[in-house]
Parts: structure tokens; C-alpha cells; sequence
């Protein structure tokens, strides 16, 4: 689980110019790197948009939106870099 402490660190070494994408991209990268799988996967599934949805209801591919969620839900944590 992400504390509180590292949510609020990542976030202010954000430059003041920082918009609500890169906050965003700054929570994503927290919960990939220090917070659990189910972590990662509830952020990841905050930042899909009624647009991306659609996709799911009328596929290109065959993939199920169940299948998405369970293969974010079972990614490991990236390296931390040096």
C-alpha cells in the first residue's frame, strides 16, 4: 500500500507547471514502482475515458476488457532505478 508521505513527496517535486496529466503519470509511476499490483491496476483503471471504453464494447482485437484488468492486476512492480 502507498503511503500517504510518498504520494504527497511525489507529487511535490513536481515542477509548478505540472498539470493534472503529469500528476497523473507521477501517481502511476509511484504505484509501478513502490505500491502493490492492485495498486497499479486501480490507478491505471482511474485514468481510462468513456473514449477508451468504447473500444472495449466494439473490439478491433479480441480482447475482453476482464482479461486487461487481470493481466494489470498480476504485473509485478518495475525495477527502481539506479
Amino acid at each position: 500500500m502507498l503511503t500517504k508521505h510518498a504520494v504527497l513527496q511525489s507529487i511535490q517535486e513536481l515542477p509548478d507547471t505540472a498539470n493534472w496529466a503529469d500528476m497523473t503519470e507521477a501517481l502511476l509511476r509511484l504505484a509501478a514502482n513502490e505500491g502493490d499490483p492492485s495498486d497499479f491496476a486501480r490507478f491505471y483503471r482511474q485514468q481510462l475515458t468513456a473514449e477508451n471504453m468504447m473500444e472495449y464494447l466494439e473490439p478491433k482485437f479480441d480482447v475482453e476488457l476482464i482479461d486487461v484488468i487481470r493481466e494489470l492486476e498480476g504485473r509485478h512492480p518495475a525495477p527502481t532505478p539506479i
